[in-house]
């Protein structure tokens, strides 16, 4: 008895398909759906770390580790960690832990983005 597939799983394998066909007969054209859906991707990603420095200007510039939990339990969804959010604002250069101080420094309130 063979494989069925689900319905999804067909149109996925034809969409593949679809998709290396235009690759193949029109790599021009599909280079620049490319390039613009890149452009795009760029965009909504600049949007979304300038939203979270909006949301983050809002804070105060110290905060103590449970203060900032309770500050992104107020922003996220129920279902997602804390700790994923920290590690995005760090990486976005947006916060950043100071030893001396013992808390969290938000970067969103020094002038120009200078980091101390």
């Amino acid at each position: 008895m063979g494989k069925f597939y689900t319905r999804k799983q067909i149109s996925a394998i034809n969409w593949k398909r679809r998709w290396g066909k235009l690759w193949q007969t029109d790599p021009e054209t599909m280079e620049q759906h490319r390039a613009e859906a890149t452009r795009q991707a760029a965009r909504m990603r600049h949007d979304q770390k300038l939203g979270l420095a909006d949301v983050l200007r809002s804070w105060p510039a110290l905060l103590d580790t449970p203060s900032l939990d309770r500050h992104i339990r107020t922003i996220i969804p129920n279902g997602y960690q804390p700790s994923s959010l920290i590690r995005r604002l760090k990486r976005l250069g947006l916060i950043r832990y100071r030893e001396d101080a013992k808390a969290w420094h938000n970067l969103c309130h020094l002038p120009d983005r200078q980091e101390s």
